[in-house]
């Protein structure tokens, strides 16, 4: 539940007009950290989580692929780094497919950077979301400057479209397909999830809000704003369900039906909650 929402937040911010404001700036900065910060704990914690197993009522770890999935991490994380930091700002590296014939292959550098981030994250035991990410996070605007011409916003478009109309819904469609609604584990999961809900987004209101207020020196009503705008669980939480329930089976089928349900609520909060807010947001 750690993975919060970036686009989700963003298009209700700018539904409602709010999306300049200081709290919008610090929710999209917040929640990139939190979405980085949970993506490392996945890959970091999924393979020792899967390195132990139960003999006899008693755990046993396997020491070996304890050690196979430290190096792994440090493999992934090292390879990052070194693409992100040396091959990437390169002008005859991937980034020559950003500007060469005027940027028209710029959308096919950004994928072919994606699907190999993405495939050595596979190769390395991780989810290729994950490479994904990461991926997107090292491509910077200036990578995208033709002559006196920057095609970033472009580019960014493109990709937008392609994941909005192509990716996103086949990833989905893959996911809910896992999915089979049966009555009584319905009603098994009534109470879990409504109690879940509402302590997450409680204690995500408040420690936003409060971090906002005293270590990021904001007022309180863009603290406020911050805590409600934290609430959001999109693409990020569905692919952790993913690979914590359909790729490993991890959890149990109450708990995934407990954590989308409550993923889902937690969602629809985050425009209601930000629509009632912001004529108190105005009016201080």
């Amino acid at each position: 539940m750690t993975a919060t929402a970036v686009s989700l937040t963003m298009v209700s911010l700018k539904s409602l007009g709010l999306e300049k404001t200081p709290a919008a700036t610090g929710i999209m900065t917040s929640a990139v950290v939190d979405d980085v910060l949970s993506l490392i704990g996945v890959a970091v914690l999924l393979p020792i989580i899967l390195s132990g197993n139960t003999q006899n009522g008693n755990l046993v770890v396997d020491f070996e692929k304890l050690m196979n999935t430290f190096f792994d991490v440090l493999a992934f994380f090292g390879f990052v780094y070194l693409v992100g930091k040396f091959i990437v700002p390169h002008k005859k590296g991937i980034r020559y497919l950003f500007i060469v014939d005027r940027g028209n292959y710029a959308v096919l550098g950004v994928f072919i950077l994606v699907f190999l981030f993405g495939d050595v994250a596979h190769i390395l035991g991780f989810h290729p979301a994950i490479g994904a990410y990461f991926a997107g996070l090292i491509l910077k605007a200036e990578y995208f400057e033709v002559g006196n011409q920057n095609r970033a916003k472009e580019i960014e478009k493109i990709t937008n479209t392609m994941a909005f109309t192509v990716f996103g819904p086949v990833f989905f469609i893959l996911l809910g397909g896992k999915i089979i609604f049966e009555p009584h584990i319905l009603k098994e999961v009534i109470i879990p999830t409504l109690t879940l809900f509402v302590l997450v987004l409680v204690f995500q209101v408040l420690s936003a809000a409060f971090a906002a207020k005293y270590t990021g020196g904001y007022s309180s009503k863009d603290s406020w704003l911050i805590g409600f705008g934290m609430l959001g669980r999109a693409e990020l939480a569905f692919i952790v369900l993913n690979i914590t329930y359909v790729q490993n089976h991890l959890i149990s089928q109450e708990e995934f039906y407990t954590l989308m349900f409550v993923t889902f609520l937690l969602n629809i909060s985050v425009p209601l909650l930000l629509k009632w807010y912001k004529p108190i947001y105005e009016s201080e």
